[in-house]
């Protein structure tokens, strides 16, 4: 998991100089994409000033540029996430947004959130969690839940009552608890939104893929840096638009682990869990030696 505060980054730059990618970034937009990424955003430390016009954009997966990807949004009346794409209307380049606002009492919660550009359909679409319920469930399925979920809880400390006592990854792995003992769910999605697009998106393929802000070079406007506040633990990339089905198979895998599926199937360029890495970098599972760099300060404009 990492950590933003607000004023740092990782990013995947568009080509790799010595040309050690199987993918390179640049090659993206030649065809439909899917960012998928799990995310905690910091809501309450997101200032709120009269300088942003109490409004705050946090980049959590973005292309820089004219950018494309998911930002996260805080006003003084609500939180939301989005989905940003720039097409050509006319020769004019125009900004196409869709937005899925959240509830304040979900703002502490950890966020699945997908992003999916389709060529086909000249549109993009945005999901956020799954939440899992009963469907027309059986009593002992019903009671089934309720004997487990208690079991989970006291193996976990005498002052864990409920789910949200739990840590992070306890929280996490409760499902696959659940699910290997016999307990059946019905997934759905809190949120979709889509729009469709009025033009053909611009040219993406000289644009970095930044993790934790919306652009991160030294030229840029600090405005449009847009830097993130909260933790991501794992991201994906996929050169295709993802299936429902293909979505809870990425997201399954980041509570099982990445070894328990066989993500290579859904065309990744790149994903990661931000575990196995070295000081300066997060490495790619996919084998396209796609591995995300952390940006240091220190480099100075790049």
């Amino acid at each position: 998991m990492i950590k933003f505060t607000g004023n740092d980054a990782w990013f995947l730059p568009n080509v790799h100089k010595s040309n050690l990618s199987n993918f390179p970034l640049n090659k993206l937009c030649e065809g439909s994409f899917t960012f998928c990424v799990r995310v905690k955003p910091d809501w309450d430390n997101m200032p709120l000033t009269p300088e942003n016009q109490y409004t705050y954009w946090g980049g959590i997966m973005m292309r820089n540029g004219m950018h494309c990807g998911l930002v996260s949004l805080r006003t003084n009346k609500e939180i939301s996430v989005s989905a940003e794409i720039w097409v050509n209307v006319n020769g004019v380049p125009k900004p196409i947004t869709t937005f899925l606002t959240l509830q304040e009492k979900d703002k502490d919660k950890w966020l699945d959130l997908t992003y999916i550009y389709d060529k086909t359909k000249n549109s993009i679409k945005l999901y956020s969690n799954e939440y899992n319920h009963f469907d027309g469930a059986s009593d002992e399925q019903k009671a089934l839940y309720i004997k487990l979920l208690k079991q989970y809880l006291e193996q976990n400390g005498k002052n864990v009552h409920t789910p949200e006592d739990l840590s992070e990854e306890k929280r996490r792995e409760l499902p696959k608890f659940l699910k290997d003992n016999g307990v059946t769910f019905k997934k759905e999605y809190y949120g979709v939104n889509s729009a469709k697009l009025p033009g053909q998106i611009i040219d993406y393929q000289d644009s970095w893929l930044w993790i934790g802000c919306a652009n991160g070079f030294g030229n840029c406007e600090e405005k449009h840096r847009q830097y993130l506040h909260g933790n991501i633990s794992h991201i994906g990339i996929f050169n295709k638009s993802l299936t429902e089905n293909e979505i809870k198979i990425f997201f399954d895998s980041c509570d099982e682990g990445f070894d328990s599926t066989d993500i290579s199937k859904l065309n990744p360029i790149t994903y990661t869990d931000f575990k196995k890495r070295t000081l300066y970098k997060s490495f790619d599972f996919s084998g396209n030696g796609n591995h995300i760099i952390e940006y240091n300060p220190a480099w100075g404009a790049l």
